[in-house]
């Protein structure tokens, strides 16, 4: 672990040389031990009380054994020629891996930040970055820096990648760092599901949609034909995804769109939904075209419908046998705005029926005709072991 600083033979000056006894004590006294160089054969100096030395003859591994000898004299017969000198750098050990490393979560439109700790001991860091969560392949972004942030201004908009720190020093450098997730932040992506309620209220249209990653407020767009030309963009910032739209006649139809927005800028129009205020309001009918997803994904099963004309929101069940749910059984969730559900709550190797109602202020329909759904698995493969 030691780095050698100075290394050199010198004769003593008893020998011809410039190697003097007050040399010796200041190597003594900076804590390095002094080869001495005998006629035929080496010992080691390790002390002294004035010019008398104290040595390892090499030849005795019994610690309390302390001979001496006199500076420029002999030992065992044995004449001093020369030294060896041997100065090591300061002992310096690698630095622990940095904690607390950060990186930023679309805070910035032109890089991700990533920040840490300081490790003790460390001159400089490496930071590594790739866009899984392995260092197996990952990228060095800089071989030598100095503080404890680095812009990474080689993001790409719309990737995420898993950041990781090494604390380094003259030594060498620490494992990984743990590692975090960060991204630039881009114009968030259209929102989807777009519903504008048909008939489901007397006084209002119900917009719902569904949340846009990255987008920190939505624009609302409404028309009375089916053109974003000329569309009034609705005052409406908050993150919520609904607006009720209470500027309406009834039987009118209106055409409504959505932008999904940060400070990066606007998505473009969502897709189109027409919804309308009724004169009057009556229990919807089933909803239609109930269909839940069969095995696409490994941890839920997502359900989706067709929009039903006077819902203002939907109930999900779900059995698993093909009967419906008996009268009074409670939902999954209840008040769903928008046409699709995803289940988290599946279990592995179970097969579950979906049943779907639509509901206003004038009640909830029956249910739908159900689809039945499941989530995938993943199966592991063991080898068999004979013996």
């Amino acid at each position: 672990g030691y780095s050698v600083g100075d290394c050199y033979n010198q004769k003593t000056d008893n020998n011809g040389g410039g190697f003097t006894l007050a040399d010796f004590k200041a190597e003594i006294d900076a804590g390095h031990p002094v080869f001495l160089n005998l006629k035929g054969h080496s010992i080691v100096g390790y002390g002294y009380s004035g010019s008398t030395i104290y040595i390892r003859d090499t030849w005795s591994s019994n610690t309390g054994y302390t001979p001496t000898m006199t500076w420029g004299g002999s030992y065992d017969g044995r004449k001093l020629y020369s030294v060896s000198v041997v100065r090591p750098n300061p002992v310096s050990t690698q630095p622990t891996a940095p904690t607390g490393v950060s990186a930023s979560d679309g805070d910035f439109i032109d890089k991700v930040r990533v920040s840490w700790n300081a490790s003790s001991g460390a001159t400089h860091y490496k930071v590594y970055r790739n866009t899984s969560s392995t260092t197996s392949g990952s990228t060095e972004l800089t071989g030598s820096h100095e503080s404890i942030s680095y812009d990474d201004v080689t993001a790409t908009p719309g990737t995420k990648y898993f950041y990781w720190v090494k604390a380094c020093n003259s030594t060498g450098c620490s494992g990984f760092s743990n590692s975090d997730l960060g991204y630039v932040q881009q114009i968030p992506l259209l929102p989807t599901d777009v519903v504008a309620s048909d008939g489901a209220f007397t006084n209002k249209v119900q917009i719902a949609w569904s949340l846009s990653e990255q987008a920190t407020y939505y624009v609302v767009f409404k028309n009375t034909i089916n053109s974003t030309d000329d569309a009034t963009a609705l005052e409406y910032e908050p993150t919520a995804t609904f607006y009720e739209d209470e500027d309406v006649t009834p039987e009118i139809v209106y055409y409504y769109w959505i932008q999904a927005c940060n400070s990066a800028g606007c998505s473009d129009f969502s897709s189109v939904d027409s919804g309308y205020a009724a004169s009057t309001v009556a229990v919807p009918s089933p909803p239609s075209g109930v269909s839940a997803s069969d095995g696409t994904y490994t941890d839920k099963v997502r359900i989706s419908w067709a929009k039903t004309v006077g819902a203002a929101h939907y109930e999900v069940y779900r059995t698993v046998t093909d009967s419906p749910p008996d009268n009074g059984a409670t939902p999954l969730t209840d008040e769903i705005l928008v046409t699709t559900y995803d289940d988290y709550t599946t279990e592995p190797n179970q097969l579950y029926f979906y049943w779907v109602k639509a509901c206003n202020d004038a009640g909830c329909s029956e249910y739908s005709e159900p689809d039945m759904g499941w989530r995938e698995v993943y199966y592991i493969y063991l080898p068999l072991i004979y013996k």
